[in-house]
């Protein structure tokens, strides 16, 4: 079953893959990013949090419906058994999640056209890099739009479902395609689909004489 719907927005051209000042380093961003001005203004309207022994997951989820955006959680935390949170306050909805999920020693960051959570002190900065910029060049004002709502689906029928339709030549080498892919992503870029596909595969694009190509990170 697809889970890949593409549209285009006139008017709306992908205009950058560089994400946030972040603990661990990444690219500056750049001048026009409205997918950045969405996020941030969601995250400044005011929320009433009271968490009472809430699930990581559901406080996660509360921060989705409220924000309106995109989450993907570091996988390394998907396994991990994270305790509940306790927590209340009332002000600016990403300040209030900041500090509810510092009661478990987790945090989140804008970037990539997400809200990306993860573990300060357990993130993997590989899986971070922006190390596919090439791609980013690639797709530079283009337009396509998609819903990319995997569940452990192989990573390389989704390479192929996200490539394909935009005749984008992109192979995966084998140890990556069995990959089971789970993300729940609305309205993203084509090319942040991507980046988080190649992700969550444990591979990282690589240029050739073949052409592109994901292969070991």
């Amino acid at each position: 079953m697809r889970h890949v719907v593409l549209t285009v927005l006139c008017g709306f051209a992908l205009s950058s893959f560089a994400g946030e000042p972040f603990p661990f380093g990444a690219p500056p961003k750049r001048a026009s990013e409205p997918w950045r001005d969405k996020i941030n203004a969601a995250l400044l309207t005011k929320a009433d949090i009271d968490f009472k022994a809430k699930p990581v997951d559901e406080a996660i989820q509360f921060l989705k419906e409220k924000s309106g955006a995109n989450i993907v959680v570091d996988p390394a935390l998907v396994p991990a058994k994270l305790p509940a949170i306790t927590h209340k306050v009332s002000g600016p909805l990403g300040d209030g999640m900041k500090a509810a999920l510092k009661t478990v020693s987790l945090d989140f960051s804008v970037r990539d056209g997400v809200i990306f959570v993860f573990d300060p002190k357990k993130v993997d900065m590989e899986f971070l890099k922006p190390e596919d910029m090439h791609i980013a060049r690639m797709f530079e004002g283009r337009q396509e739009r998609l819903d990319f709502q995997p569940k452990g689906e192989p990573a390389g029928e989704l390479l192929k479902q996200l490539t394909e339709p935009a005749a984008i030549k992109m192979t995966m080498d084998a140890q990556f395609q069995k990959v089971p892919i789970t993300l729940d992503m609305k309205d993203v870029s084509l090319g942040y689909a991507l980046r988080w596909l190649i992700r969550f595969s444990g591979g990282r694009v690589e240029v050739g004489r073949e052409g592109m190509n994901v292969g070991k990170r």
